[in-house]
């Protein structure tokens, strides 16, 4: 005679029962759909987008960067104090290869900080307020590295997006840095200034001393004495007064020609 197994039933309790099927439940919920958003959530986003004022698309649209006047590539945008006010100063954030904007303006603005343990003061170049830092707008970028520039070399004409510049830059140009300074270029622009500065010595002379004569680093001074017959103006023999000019300091009028003013 076959003996068979005893079987015992064992009864559950509800609870138990309950709570592993709940844990089932939202364990299963909790996995990402395996084909991405469903059509719910993709016109959800849609509507959202769709919401969104165009304000801020405008406020890059044509944006310019301040320092090379071109479309900022790689662009940063530089949160100064006016930015609630609607200042929105973009700029280029790329590397020596090509312009260097943000690089240069922080050079810039070490120069140009009162003392060499002072740090320096960042200005914004749109509304002159102090600048706390600069941000990353995913959307400006992306639209203004779509816009087509010039390469940075100057004697090179080709155009294109920041993507087409960057492989046109390496394999070009690879050893070029077209924002050093180049010594003939600030030879030039030192002597721009000195013209600028004369030409302001000369307007201040004008208004303040009529009719006077420049000589070299020296002011004469023309007297007016009356005539018979009303004011006569003429040089008064040896009295004419020689004034030395404050340029004669900085050599700014040193070998200039008589001039009449």
């Amino acid at each position: 005679m076959v003996r068979l197994p005893l079987v015992l039933k064992i009864k559950v309790p509800k609870s138990i029962i309950m709570a592993k099927s709940k844990n089932r439940h939202e364990k299963h919920s909790s996995k990402p759909p395996p084909f991405g958003p469903t059509n719910s959530a993709k016109k959800r986003a849609q509507a959202q987008a769709q919401a969104q004022p165009p304000l801020e698309t405008q406020e890059y649209e044509n944006a310019l960067c301040s320092v090379c006047m071109e479309f900022p590539h790689n662009a940063v945008l530089l949160l100064c104090s006016s930015h609630e006010k609607g200042c929105r100063p973009f700029m280029c954030a790329t590397s020596h290869r090509h312009s260097n904007c943000l690089h240069q303006y922080k050079k810039a603005a070490a120069y140009s900080s009162v003392g060499p343990t002072s740090p320096p003061e960042l200005l914004c170049p749109l509304c002159r307020g102090a600048v706390k830092g600069w941000t990353v707008v995913g959307p400006a970028r992306r639209h203004l590295d779509a816009k087509r520039r010039s390469c940075t070399k100057d004697s090179c004409h080709f155009r294109g997006n920041y993507r087409e510049l960057r492989r046109h830059a390496k394999i070009e140009h690879p050893l070029v840095r077209p924002r050093e300074v180049d010594p003939a270029r600030a030879a030039r622009w030192q002597r721009l200034e000195d013209e600028r500065a004369v030409e302001d010595v000369l307007s201040t002379i004008r208004s303040t001393m009529p009719g006077a004569v420049v000589v070299g680093d020296y002011v004469m001074e023309r007297d007016y004495y009356h005539y018979r017959g009303g004011l006569h103006h003429g040089p008064s023999g040896g009295r004419a007064r020689v004034g030395l000019l404050a340029a004669r300091q900085t050599g700014r009028l040193r070998g200039l020609a008589a001039l009449q003013i």
